[in-house]
C-alpha cells in the first residue's frame, strides 16, 4: 500500500514538470544577458576643444558584427548614437571623433550575435570621461646683438608634435611680416632664428596652423630689443642734465652715474682769480641768476667773476644747485672711478700750467693700474700741446668738426669728432694710428646705432639713459 502511494506521487510530480515544460516562454522572461567589457582608450590622450581624437579599444574575440558609439546628451539626459562600424573577428576597432564640448562621457555598445555554433552576448563598455582643454602658448627669446641674428621659441600646450608653427615679426618701423615656419617638437615648443632684423624692439607671435579639428592658435605679443653688437661707452654730456638735474653740477654727475653711465663729461674755465670752475658757456646768464643777483655787471663772462661771487649763483633753478669746481668734480669722479672728458674753454696755453697743478692733486685719475680716468679735452691743438709739455701722462683729447689727419695732432690720445664727419674709414684710419675715437653730440637711436656699427669707442650723448637702452637694452 505504502509503495503504491510513493509511486503515484512520482508520477504526479513528473507530469507536473512536464506540464511547466510546455509553457509559452512570455510566460517567464529571462533577462538578456549584456557582458561588460573596457572602456574606449582617448589618443591624443589630452584633447583640445574641437579636435578630433581616435577611441579605441579591443572586444572579445567574437563574429564579425556592429559595434556603435555612443555619447551621452545632457540636455536629454540619455546616450545618444554617434557612429557605428563593423568590428573584425578580432574584435578590435577604433573610432574617429570630435570633441566639440568641453566635457563629453563616451562608450561603445554592439547587440547581440548568433555564429554558426553559439550565440554571442550583447556588449557594453565601461564610459569613458574626456575632459578637453583650452589651447596656451606663449613666446620666448631675449635681448639679443644682431649679429647672429635673433632666436625665438613659442612653446604650446597641450603639444602635438609635428604641428606647423609660424612666425611674424613686427619692427620699430611699424612692418609686420611673416619671417619663417617650424614644427613643433616632442616638447610642443617650436624654434626660430631670424635673420638680423632693424635694431630696437622687435615684436613676434607665433600661430600654430589648424589641425585635426583644431583651430589656428596664436601667442600674445613677445617682444625683445635689438641691440648692436659692437657697445661703445656712454658718455653724458655735461652730466647728463635733465629736469632738476642742471648742466654740469653735482646731483646731474650723481644722477647719471646712478644710471650707469660710462664716463661724465663736463667743461671747465677759470674765474677772474685763477681758480677752475665747471661751467660750458663763457656767459652766466643762461644757466644761472647771474643777472638777478649781479644786475649792474658790464660783463657776465665767467672770467669777470670771482670764486666767492659765482658761489652765490643758482644753477638752472634748482634750488641749493650751485657752481662745482673743478676740484670737487675730480674729488667725486676719484671716489666714484667713473672716467671723465673735461673740456677747457680756457684755451690760453699760460693755463695749461694751473690745470695740471690742479690734476696732480689727484694722482689716481692720471695714473690708475688700469687706463686713465681722466682726459683733458680742448678745440685749439696750442692748449693741447701746452698741457702735453707740462705733463705727458695727462691724456689729451682734441675736439674737431671734421676729422683732422693724425698727424697733425700727435699729442692727442682721442679724436672728439662730430659724428656726421666719422666714416668706417676714417675711424680705422684713426684707430690704426693709436687714437680712441669717440663722436658728439649722439642723440637719436638711428644715430646711435649708426656710430656703434662704425665701431667708434665712446658717443657722448645728452641722453645717456635712452642711450643705454638703445645700445644694451637696459
Amino acid at each position: 500500500m505504502r509503495s503504491r502511494l510513493l509511486s503515484g506521487l512520482a508520477f504526479l510530480l513528473i507530469l507536473a514538470i512536464a506540464g511547466l515544460q510546455q509553457l509559452p516562454a512570455t510566460a517567464a522572461p529571462t533577462p538578456a544577458r549584456v557582458t561588460r567589457v573596457a572602456a574606449p582608450a582617448v589618443y591624443p590622450p589630452y584633447a583640445i576643444t574641437g579636435e578630433t581624437v581616435a577611441l579605441y579599444g579591443k572586444l572579445p574575440k567574437t563574429v564579425i558584427r556592429v559595434v556603435k558609439l555612443e555619447t551621452f546628451d545632457a540636455d536629454r539626459n540619455a546616450w545618444v548614437f554617434d557612429q557605428q562600424q563593423r568590428v573584425p573577428r578580432s574584435g578590435r576597432y577604433a573610432f574617429r571623433a570630435s570633441l566639440t564640448q568641453p566635457e563629453s562621457l563616451w562608450r561603445v555598445r554592439a547587440p547581440a550575435a548568433r555564429g554558426e555554433q553559439r550565440r554571442w552576448p550583447a556588449l557594453l563598455s565601461r564610459v569613458t570621461f574626456i575632459d578637453t582643454l583650452g589651447q596656451n602658448g606663449e613666446m620666448h627669446g631675449e635681448a639679443v646683438q644682431r649679429r647672429d641674428g635673433v632666436v625665438v621659441s613659442a612653446s604650446f600646450a597641450p603639444h602635438r608634435p609635428g604641428r606647423s608653427v609660424s612666425f611674424s615679426m613686427t619692427t620699430a618701423d611699424g612692418v609686420t611680416r611673416l619671417v619663417g615656419t617650424a614644427e613643433q617638437d616632442a616638447a610642443g615648443t617650436a624654434w626660430l632664428r631670424v635673420p638680423p632684423p632693424p635694431y630696437g624692439l622687435a615684436t613676434f607671435t607665433a600661430s600654430a596652423s589648424p589641425a585635426n579639428g583644431v583651430p589656428a592658435f596664436t601667442t600674445p605679443e613677445f617682444t625683445i630689443r635689438v641691440v648692436p653688437t659692437h657697445q661703445p661707452d656712454v658718455v653724458a654730456h655735461r652730466g647728463g642734465a635733465g629736469p632738476g638735474y642742471p648742466e654740469n653740477t653735482m646731483p646731474a654727475f650723481r644722477r647719471s652715474v646712478e644710471l650707469g653711465v660710462d664716463a661724465l663729461e663736463t667743461d671747465t674755465q677759470l674765474t677772474s682769480d685763477g681758480e677752475w670752475v665747471l661751467m660750458h658757456d663763457v656767459d652766466l646768464r643762461r644757466t644761472t641768476d647771474a643777472a638777478t643777483l649781479f644786475p649792474d655787471r658790464e660783463s657776465y663772462a665767467v672770467s669777470a667773476f670771482t670764486l666767492a661771487e659765482i658761489r652765490r649763483l643758482t644753477v638752472g633753478g634748482a634750488a641749493g644747485v650751485g657752481v662745482p669746481t673743478l676740484r670737487e668734480f675730480l674729488a667725486y669722479v676719484t671716489s666714484a672711478s667713473t672716467p671723465a672728458y673735461v673740456e677747457s674753454k680756457t684755451l690760453a696755453p699760460e693755463a695749461a700750467k694751473s690745470l695740471v697743478s690742479l690734476i696732480d692733486d689727484f694722482p689716481a685719475l692720471v695714473k690708475p693700474t688700469v687706463g686713465d680716468l681722466l682726459e683733458i679735452d680742448s678745440f685749439t691743438p696750442s692748449f693741447g700741446i701746452a698741457m702735453n709739455s707740462e705733463d705727458p701722462d695727462i691724456d689729451l683729447g682734441y675736439l674737431s668738426v671734421g676729422v683732422p689727419p693724425t698727424t697733425s695732432v700727435p699729442w692727442a690720445d682721442s679724436l672728439l669728432i662730430d659724428y656726421a664727419s666719422w666714416t668706417a674709414e676714417k675711424v680705422a684710419s684713426a684707430k690704426s694710428a693709436g687714437k680712441r675715437v669717440v663722436a658728439f653730440t649722439v642723440n637719436p637711436d638711428t644715430i646711435l646705432w649708426q656710430m656703434a656699427d662704425l665701431d667708434v669707442d665712446a658717443i657722448i650723448t645728452d641722453v645717456p639713459a635712452q642711450a643705454r637702452l638703445a645700445l644694451r637694452g637696459v
